[in-house]
């Protein structure tokens, strides 16, 4: 056990030496890099409000599908020593649904903002040090309308339900 730690510090140790990083803060031509990539994903669980769950199950096709703008991309500046990053990912879906009988309609926009930027320095030549800072947003707008309420184009009163008006008289005539 002790040899496998010993081992394990050496290796550390070698790694992390500073003689590899003296060599190489000569370096100073800088290299640019430009990643444009995608993602894909699946959405699998259950969404909440109040005391009402519903299950959440979505593939990546009707993810693709509700889709309306997605963009990522990152750039990131090296020059064997220092290296420098930035990442944006924004996303915008889209859901509409009609409710049973056509009497509710839901709209569901969500949009995500990602933003990332990252700073390292190379201690070895396998292995960079890295400090990131990262904003989040995430912004849902729900929208629900109820359908198909028929307006009542009748004036005419109607009673409310329950037991009928009982009339009363105040008269104390008996030959009325």
């Amino acid at each position: 056990m002790v040899r496998k730690l010993f081992s394990a510090v050496a290796v550390c140790v070698a790694l992390v030496s500073p003689t590899t990083t003296q060599a190489q803060e000569t370096s100073s031509d800088w290299k640019q890099t430009v990643f444009i990539y995608g993602m894909g994903a699946a959405i699998d669980g259950t969404a909440e409000i109040g005391p009402l769950e519903l299950p959440v199950d979505m593939s990546i096709s009707d993810l693709f599908d509700a889709l309306d703008f997605g963009a990522m991309a990152a750039y990131r500046v090296e020059n064997g020593v220092w290296s420098f990053e930035g990442d944006v990912t924004y996303m915008n879906l889209g859901v509409d649904q009609t409710g049973p009988r056509e009497k509710v309609r839901g709209e569901l926009d969500t949009e995500q903002l990602t933003v990332m930027a990252t700073a390292g320095r190379r201690i070895s030549p396998y292995v960079e040090g890295l400090f990131s800072l990262a904003y989040f947003n995430l912004s849902n707008d729900l929208e629900v309308q109820v359908l198909n309420q028929r307006a009542r184009a009748s004036r005419e009163r109607r009673p409310l339900p329950g037991p009928a008006p009982v009339k009363h008289s105040n008269s104390t005539n008996a030959s009325e």
